[in-house]
């Protein structure tokens, strides 16, 4: 179940001291959802290290991660099908990416820009792994 994993697992395991992270649902929401746990949290993983990495830059403030966890209805997707969707939508407030530097640029393999540059390979591997499970990262 996809809210308690949030709640339970993500925020107390990742939560940090120069940020915090929220968990945005409806009461009572139930996202009962079928995927690979360990690659799941490897996805969260690698989206709170590169907003500590590259968006927490000033030490003396206090950033946001928040997670928005929803239920989406067939209609909310081109195609007609009877599969349900959740919908995660990730916002961190720290540094944006640089202005030469776009979403599609991140998704790439080996794509690194800005001051901070790491491996190149965060985006990549997160873009991957949720199109491994059916979904869109965009």
């Amino acid at each position: 179940e996809l809210v308690g994993f949030f709640k339970n697992e993500v925020k107390p395991l990742y939560s940090g001291k120069n940020y915090s992270i929220e968990i945005i649902a409806k009461p009572n929401l139930k996202l009962n959802v079928w995927l690979d746990k360990d690659a799941f949290k490897d996805v969260i993983e690698n989206l709170i290290e590169n907003a500590k990495s590259h968006g927490f830059v000033d030490d003396d403030r206090m950033y946001r991660i928040v997670f928005e966890l929803a239920k989406l209805k067939d209609d909310d997707f081109e195609e007609n099908t009877s599969t349900k969707f959740a919908q995660i939508v990730y916002k961190n407030d720290g540094k944006p990416f640089p202005k030469n530097f776009s979403f599609e640029d991140y998704k790439q393999f080996s794509n690194k820009a800005g001051r901070t540059q790491g491996t190149g390979i965060g985006g990549y591997i997160i873009n991957k792994m949720i199109e491994l499970h059916d979904g869109r990262f965009n």
